[in-house]
This record gives structure tokens, sequence and C-alpha cells, in this order.
């Protein structure tokens, strides 16, 4: 009985040393997972892209607020200008094609496209399908003015997991639009 005594004595020693350097590994481990998520997490920020500065311009102003900061992406330097005032950064890029990286690169919580972007050259981009570029964890919502689009808008953004916006003459989109986006902005930034 004693020998038994003894030798459950040094299996509980062993033990504890290994359970020691599993109690060691996992506080490493959850340090570096802890370390990777503040690194990528989402920003409260809100990345607006619209080929059209005026309607890019009202979007911004739209969704501006003190809850997370607008970022504007054109390819209009003179809109650039008037947008400063009211977007907390502006994207100028050559080519609409860039704005799934810049999104990725700022990690902003929130992407508000224009469906049809159309660049200087005449050449346009779906702006579902560049949303569809994007990893999981951004909102996406997909706007256009142009109604004869709902339906295909409708199946792009479901395809893409977006939302889909379109923007109608009697503004009554603009409040739901601002809710949605800033209650996506919470969900998925914190």
């Amino acid at each position: 009985i004693l020998a038994a005594a003894l030798d459950m004595r040094t299996a509980a020693r062993e033990r504890s040393g290994v359970t020691a350097r599993i109690a060691h590994d996992t506080a490493t481990v959850r340090g570096r997972l802890d370390a990777l998520s503040s690194r990528l997490r989402l920003q409260r920020a809100v990345m607006v892209v619209d080929d059209n500065p005026a309607a890019l311009y009202a979007l911004v102003t739209l969704l501006a607020s003190d809850r997370c900061p607008i970022l504007a992406v054109t390819h209009d330097r003179t809109a650039a200008a008037a947008l400063a005032s009211v977007a907390a950064e502006v994207l100028v890029v050559h080519n609409y094609g860039e704005a799934p990286g810049l999104c990725r690169m700022h990690r902003c919580a929130v992407l508000v496209i224009d469906e049809h972007l159309r660049e200087r050259d005449g050449t346009t981009h779906s702006g579902a399908t560049l949303a569809a570029t994007l990893p999981r964890g951004p909102r996406v919502f997909v706007v256009t003015s142009e109604t004869d689009a709902r339906d295909s808008l409708a199946d792009a953004a479901r395809i893409t997991q977006a939302a889909h916006v379109t923007r109608t003459d009697s503004g009554a989109w603009m409040a739901g639009l601002r809710a949605r986006v800033h209650a996506a902005v919470d969900e998925a930034a914190g």
C-alpha cells in the first residue's frame, strides 16, 4: 500500500508539471489570438464609393455622424476638395477596382458602394461584383438610382450577401439606409 501511495504521489507531481505546461501554452496561444484579433478588428468606419460627385457628397452627408468616420472614395480631384469638409478622409483613386483593397486596408466595418461605377475611360464596374471580392466581415450596401436595375440588383446583392438600396426621388430610402448602416457598424465593429 505504501508503494502504491508513493507511485500516486509521483504521478500527481508529473501531472502538475504537465498541467502547468498546458496552462502556459494556453495563455501563450490566447495572447497571440487576442493580438491577432485586435490587429484584424474592423474599424468603426464607413467607406462610401460613388462615381457621381453629387451623389457621393449626398451619401457622405447623409451617413456622417459622430458615431464613426466616413471615408469617401472618388476619382474626381475637384470633388475631393468639397468632400474634405464632410468626410473624415477622402481617397482619390485612378480606378474604382481599387475600392475593395482600400476597404481591406482601412478595415472599414461597412462599405456603401454604387452599383454602376463608371471610369473616366467609359468602362464600368459593378459595385456588387467588387464587393464580392471582400473577405467576410465588412457589411456591404449596394446602391443605385436606376429603378430598372432593381431586380438585377436584388439578385446581385443576394449572391454577394449585401443589402441593396434603390435611391428614389421621394427620399424615403435615406432614413432607412442611415439607420441600417449605423446598425451594421455597431454589429460589425462592436
